[in-house]
């Protein structure tokens, strides 16, 4: 009598959960597109592509694009936006009016740089074999003073 009762329960439950699933899947949308590259008319590999909900800009799902510039997005039909993006291109926004986007094309992104500047820094802090060691000369210790207040400022050393 129980295992009926558990079987009957577990048939039901189980068709009630095909019928929700199959009914998301069945208002689901598949958004596809090509990313080319507007300078070789290439395919852009690995480029970010982004549904967008029109209203507010959030995300909706997104992808990344294949070998051949393709990708694929699933996600509920709607009013969407499609960002695409790849570094050293500029972004693309597309409005989405069908489910096939068709060949989005990136142009590059030239920005000149007037000038570079690097700098580096050396650890002020060295270990050692023996111990730590500091380079006093070149950090700001050199204007401490004497060599008790620039003690005190070392970490590890007690007066």
């Amino acid at each position: 009598m129980l295992y009926s009762i558990y079987y009957y329960c577990m048939k039901n439950l189980t068709l009630l959960l095909f019928f929700n699933l199959s009914s998301v899947l069945i208002h689901a949308q598949t958004y596809s597109g090509k990313i080319i590259d507007g300078a070789t008319s290439a395919p852009v590999e690995f480029a970010s592509v982004a549904l967008l909900q029109r209203a507010d800009s959030a995300l909706v799902a997104g992808a990344v694009t294949d070998s051949l510039g393709r990708f694929l997005i699933a996600a509920k039909e709607g009013d969407y936006l499609l960002k695409v993006s790849f570094l050293g291109y500029k972004t693309q926004f597309i409005n989405v009016q069908n489910a096939d986007i068709g060949e989005v094309t990136l142009l590059p992104d030239e920005t000149v740089l007037q000038e570079v500047t690097v700098k580096g820094a050396r650890p002020i802090i060295k270990m050692e074999k023996g111990g730590i060691s500091t380079d006093i000369q070149h950090s700001m210790l050199k204007n401490m003073g004497n060599a008790a207040d620039v003690l005190g400022q070392l970490p590890f050393v007690n007066r």
